[in-house]
């Protein structure tokens, strides 16, 4: 039972509709008003046995690869392209058209079959025993050694450190792992360098040519199987595919009708109904949106740090990492958004730590109605090389949930919901907002969501931005005058100082015991909770005035400097 949009108490009903495509999106002028769903069902979950029209008033596309951003015909970003720009035309800001997109990669979960199970070695369905099409060793022997069992990061791995590098649990031995540990690992699945499958932008944007992309990926993994099972004296044949779950229904049956497309699949078909019904896709297309997150703006390598928004509403904390061989992605870059530099010749070169993901990345620039939920948020191609990753992902998807949410309960568009709100949505959910860490500030608690919010809008003094608030401290005066001025600066109202000074508790005498006393005044807590209680009184209609440029001009000097490669560049990069 929850509270509904119209403030009655009743119960919330969410529909769960499974073998499902999007196949249209209404629009009333710059609103998105409604989705067309095609809808399989269980004897034919393939077909679209019934198409549905669903009215709303917040459309959230979380989709792999932004599906819904054509169907709501928004202003988006796909490599360096922009589809519906300013004069609806489609342009590039790369210096040759390079169409490169990161690699994308059709996973495998592997395992050891004991012996006392299975004396026979793994099922024989699923081991590769058959080359793949388009099978070299060759090709691999760089990546992976699974003769040796050297834990060493240098490629090519050894089994050992190939094992760890996704290592997860299995309940048929005695002994877990966890990820990257040192006890046993019997479970773990293949995404590393050699089973990246190169894409590009025609395979986002046509789903025939799609499909051709990632029967290519699945084609890399089975080679990848076949490898560690045949290498020169490889002693890895108790290792198989893994019984996933993946087996289902709309799995089995749509393996059903690849293979009649693409027959060299065939032969791999049981192994096909056991790997994952999606590819990991490393890059989608991208809303324009009200704000579009640059390269600049996530550093974490000194002297640069990371922007703080005050009106951020995700973090995430992964290096800059983009797949694929450096001088194509190098020459795919925006140069209307980002920097030759800002591609990263090694893996952590930018910086790794927190960094936040502002409310306006995730609102498109012109149309409201439609909010972005996934990798396809407003973002240039280098900033998604770090938000890519599932926990981030996660934490932007929850942010979107808690603003569409709200602006269906305030019946306004969702860029007219103040951040404020959302952010408290969020913290009162337990998410981190705050760059900063406040070691002895209990989570979850009342004084933390304060500290959170203060700290995100940037009214905290630099010396308590130490990990440790050190909340029972008394308030020294220097310091109270230093937050007053902030809060006004964070408010956008002067009076917001006196404010703030007026709802710190007053000094009083503190009694010691014996008649003796001693003068209390407020401490670091009640200067946190005061600044809290002004923001919120100030902010908390207000809706957010952050914006840039939906289509800045093409930094020209930048993207000379791309038509010369980079040494380290060529290269593969280091596959996370």
């Amino acid at each position: 039972t929850q509270e509904l949009p119209d403030g009655r108490r009743g119960a919330c009903v969410l529909d769960v509709v499974l073998r499902t495509q999007a196949r249209a999106v209404a629009r009333t002028g710059d609103t998105v008003t409604g989705v067309t769903l095609a809808m399989g069902s269980r004897a034919k979950p393939l077909d679209a046995v019934e198409t549905r029209k669903i009215a709303c008033k917040v459309l959230i596309d979380a989709s792999e690869y932004g599906d819904l951003l054509p169907l709501a015909k928004v202003a988006y970003r796909v490599g360096s392209r922009i589809v519906n720009g300013a004069d609806g035309a489609v342009g590039s800001a790369a210096p040759g058209e390079s169409p490169a997109v990161q690699p994308i990669t059709w996973t495998a979960v592997i395992r050891q079959y004991p012996t006392s199970r299975y004396p026979q070695g793994p099922p024989s369905a699923l081991r590769v025993t058959k080359a793949p099409p388009g099978y070299r060793p060759d090709l691999l022997t760089g990546f992976l050694a699974p003769v040796s069992d050297s834990p060493s990061n240098a490629f090519p791995w050894g089994w050992s450190r190939f094992v760890r590098y996704r290592g997860q649990p299995d309940t048929e031995w005695p002994r877990n792992v966890r990820n990257e540990g040192q006890d046993l690992v019997s479970r773990t699945h293949i995404n590393f360098g050699g089973n990246d499958e190169d894409f590009d932008v025609s395979e986002i944007e046509d789903t025939v040519k799609r499909e051709e992309g990632e029967v290519r990926a699945r084609l890399r993994t089975l080679r990848v199987l076949h490898y560690i099972e045949t290498a020169t004296g490889s002693p890895r044949a108790d290792w198989g595919v893994a019984e996933e779950g993946y087996r289902t229904p709309y799995n089995v049956a749509r393996n059903a009708r690849l293979v009649t497309r693409h027959p060299e699949l065939a032969p791999y078909r049981a192994i096909l109904d056991q790997m994952p019904i999606m590819a990991y896709a490393r890059e989608s297309r991208r809303i324009v949106g009200l704000y579009t997150m640059k390269a600049r703006d996530i550093r974490r390598k000194a002297p640069s740090v990371p922007v703080r928004f005050p009106t951020v509403v995700a973090l995430g904390d992964y290096p800059v990492d983009v797949h694929g061989t450096g001088d194509a992605q190098r020459q795919a870059l925006e140069f209307d958004l980002d920097l030759a530099e800002d591609l990263p010749p090694k893996w952590i070169y930018w910086g790794i730590g927190p960094f936040g993901v502002p409310l306006e990345s995730l609102i498109p620039y012109k149309v409201d109605g439609l909010l972005a939920a996934e990798k396809n948020l407003s973002q240039s191609r280098v900033v998604s090389g770090a938000t890519r990753l599932q926990p981030s992902t996660m934490l932007t998807g929850q942010a979107v949930g808690a603003l569409a949410g709200l602006a269906v309960r305030m019946n306004r568009a969702p860029r007219a919901v103040p951040p404020l709100q959302v952010q408290e949505a969020l913290l009162a959910a337990g998410s981190t907002l705050a760059l900063d860490e406040f070691e002895d500030v209990p989570p979850a608690t009342g004084l933390w969501q304060d500290a959170q919010l203060v700290s995100v809008y940037g009214v905290l003094p630099l010396s308590w931005r130490k990990k440790a608030l050190k909340p029972d401290q008394d308030l020294a005066v220097g310091d109270a005058d230093t937050v007053a001025a902030l809060v006004a600066e964070a408010a956008g109202v002067p009076a917001a100082a006196d404010t703030f000074r007026a709802a710190l508790p007053p000094t009083a005498p503190l009694p010691l015991g014996r008649g003796d006393t001693v003068t209390a005044g407020p401490t670091r807590a009640d200067a946190v909770r005061a600044a809290a209680q002004v923001l919120r009184s100030v902010l908390g209609d207000r809706a957010s005035t952050l914006r840039s440029d939906p289509f800045p001009p093409v930094n020209v000097a930048e993207r000379e400097k791309a038509r010369l490669p980079r040494g380290a560049q060529g290269e593969k990069q280091a596959n996370r």
